[in-house]
């Protein structure tokens, strides 16, 4: 059933903007904003060859994301902090009176220090007074408060450095909660140790110091731990929880007596990822949509009222979800873009928001942008920005956020952790992109889709088309096409049209982004080099000629490329250092270079603003900085290129009404625009 998604126009600058609200609008938009794009070829094409663009689905790694990348992130206890470099060592800073931060001793740090641990980590969990780092070879290892054998070391001594867990390997996820702890396999087995006066270990008698497996719980892939309750995520989506239900953390929407056996909360499903504060959970839909209940004292649920206990009940308010955490008292999110939310408990300013109170819906910590990890104690939170650095914000009573001091008492909204007084990273960003280099070979860092890559150095099966040529890349990063050929546009070294898609037998290996124009060709390489062939009577090829190619050739001039655009008849490129590139074409000023003459090699363009993205189209260009920010320039009888009265704009001009942007599309005609909330913008006709 054809559906009319819904739209609400309103007037900048006497321009119309539509804004549209719906999950998968920006992917649709992405062909039928595009000049003549052939969408009945697109529909045919999954009809005719499903297996072609199915095949090869990407692999799932426990907790190495590629390139040797093992993924670095935060952990926090009740009053401590834990912190997991790239290179896979640990560091830790604040509270250690149980000896938590695994440094031979029970004196407090203000700031971070490398816990005595064995390299190769790959995952860390913090318990309320205990740390746990996974090992590359799935070992577990233990450190801290032991008094009910949450170590799983066989006894109940605290232990000040870091000893690995008995029985345990081939773990590839674990949670810390209270005084227990969990352990998931690869295989999909649930292990459970320490306390467990409540069933939270999923089984009825005493404490234990060493793992014991959870018996019928398999296919689990996750699991999260609270005070007296734990979770478990299966492969399915489902989500099952045991325990304390005191405050009906187990999904059961009342209060009740503890459940020690492991329980389906029947209305979660396609879930793909959970967290468990103190006595409430959240789940995170497939869908970004956000799940919670149990205990809602402090609004930690994030439902817009304080009624406690609940059952699982949407965030109605947040959308496009694809991080979660949770503190003591409060939650946390993170939102596409990278935008961070916060709301429930705020004593000290644990939320982040620049003040106190608690709160009941999600609040944007608006300081604080592009989150890839988050943690939350008792009274103090982290995060970690996609450039490396570390920040913190709440309590700070024992040094929990890593200031290197114990003054001030307490953040109201994010700081950078220090290490000897400079700001404290997890990993280097060389080129000051905004993004960690994780690791080298790599074309691009693991926070960045674009340019075609799922997570490090996978290429994202895609196709293009712009005209009557069509473009694909499987997951192996080969080159098929099909269509019209007449400049040599399908790179296979003639200028025969084909009706199926053919694998181009070419040079280029290591395909990570394409694109299609009216008659030529683009391909990005992981390595940052750019390919163009077919049509080059405007110069869109960058050759510095104007002869056609029938096989793809290395664009001089430019390297590092990180990003790319075929407009109808020019060529946009973006280097990792968020400069511009533009030739071919520039009747209209679509170069963006302050002229109207074509260029037959790339030239920069002058400085605007660190480019994040650039999108051509017809006769006019789009790019989003950095910042946020939209900017368009070229061809303006539609006002497509924003809301300037000029019909004819050479140079970049910043579009008014537009901000928190991620993307752009530039059609014959009109464009769009897509921002960090998921809302899809339009212009033009």
């Amino acid at each position: 059933m054809e559906k009319n998604w819904p739209c609400r126009s309103f007037y900048q600058d006497s321009v119309v903007f539509c804004h549209f609200q719906h999950s998968k609008t920006f992917f649709a938009a992405r062909i039928v904003a595009a000049p003549i794009r052939f969408t009945f070829i697109i529909l045919l094409l999954v009809v005719l060859f499903p297996v072609f663009f199915l095949a090869a689905p990407y692999p799932v790694f426990a907790a190495d994301s590629g390139c040797n990348f093992t993924g670095s992130m935060l952990a926090a206890g009740l009053e401590h902090s834990l912190a997991l470099k790239e290179d896979g060592t640990v560091w830790a800073w604040g509270a250690n009176g149980a000896g938590q931060l695994g440094l031979g001793d029970n004196l407090d740090r203000s700031g971070p220090e490398q816990a005595m641990v064995v390299s190769g980590i790959v995952s860390l969990a913090a318990g309320k007074y205990f740390s746990l780092a996974l090992a590359s070879d799935g070992a577990v290892w233990a450190w801290g408060g032991n008094n009910f054998g949450q170590l799983g070391l066989g006894g109940n001594e605290d232990c000040l450095t870091p000893s690995q867990t008995l029985v345990l390997s081939n773990v590839a996820a674990m949670a810390g909660g209270d005084y227990h702890a969990l352990a998931a396999t690869q295989t999909g087995e649930v292990w459970a140790w320490g306390r467990n006066n409540s069933g939270q270990l999923g089984f009825v008698g005493d404490d234990a110091d060493a793992p014991v497996r959870i018996s019928d719980l398999d296919d689990v892939s996750a699991v999260a731990a609270g005070e007296l309750f734990s979770l478990a995520l299966k492969n399915d989506g489902t989500v099952w929880a045991w325990g304390s239900n005191g405050n009906a953390q187990l999904g059961t929407g009342v209060s009740g007596d503890s459940i020690a056996t492991p329980t389906a909360i029947g209305v979660l499903s396609n879930i793909t990822a959970i967290a468990a504060g103190k006595q409430f959970g959240l789940a995170l839909a497939e869908d970004g949509s956000l799940w919670a209940w149990g205990a809602n004292g402090s609004g930690q649920l994030g439902l817009g009222n304080f009624q406690s206990p609940q059952a699982p009940g949407r965030v109605a308010t947040l959308s496009y979800v694809t991080a979660i955490g949770a503190g003591w008292y409060h939650a946390m999110a993170v939102t596409q873009g990278g935008a961070l939310w916060a709301w429930g408990g705020n004593d000290e300013g644990r939320l982040g928001i620049g003040a106190t109170g608690d709160q009941n819906l999600p609040v944007q910590v608006s300081s604080k942008a592009y989150v890839v990890s988050l943690a939350g104690g008792e009274k103090h939170s982290l995060a970690l920005a996609a450039d490396g650095s570390v920040w913190s914000w709440g309590s700070n009573a024992s040094g929990q956020l890593g200031l290197e001091s114990l003054t001030p008492a307490s953040v109201l909204a994010p700081v950078h952790a220090l290490y000897s007084g400079e700001d404290f990273f997890l990993f280097d960003d060389t080129d000051e992109d905004g993004t960690g280099d994780i690791c080298d070979g790599c074309p691009d860092d693991p926070f960045k889709t674009a340019p075609g890559l799922s997570g490090c150095g996978r290429s994202e099966p895609m196709l293009d088309t712009q005209g009557p040529h069509v473009l694909a890349l499987d997951a192996e990063g080969a080159l098929w096409s099909w269509g019209w050929n007449e400049f040599g546009q399908l790179g296979l070294g003639d200028v025969l049209t084909r009706t199926q898609p053919v694998q181009a037998a070419s040079s280029i290996s290591n395909i990570a982004f394409l694109r299609a124009g009216w008659d030529h060709s683009l391909a990005l390489t992981r390595d940052g080099s750019l390919y163009s062939w077919g049509n080059n009577s405007d110069g869109q090829l960058g050759m510095g000629d104007a002869i056609s190619r029938t096989l793809p050739v290395q664009v001089p001039v430019i390297s590092n490329v990180a990003d790319m655009s075929a407009g109808y008849v020019f060529s946009l490129a973006v280097t990792r250092d968020g400069r511009l590139w533009a030739w071919g074409d520039n009747s209209h000023g679509q170069l963006g270079l302050g002229d109207l003459d074509d260029r037959h090699e790339p030239e920069r363009l002058p400085d605007f603003g660190a480019v994040a993205a650039v999108d051509g189209g017809l006769l006019h260009t789009l790019a989003v900085t950095r910042d946020g920010y939209a900017w368009g320039w070229g061809l303006n009888n539609y006002h497509q290129a924003g809301p300037d009265a000029q019909v004819t704009l050479d140079q970049p001009v910043q579009i008014g009404g537009l901000s928190d942007i991620t993307a752009v599309s530039a059609g014959a005609y009109h464009s769009l625009a897509l921002d960090r909330f998921g809302q899809v913008l339009g212009m033009g006709i």
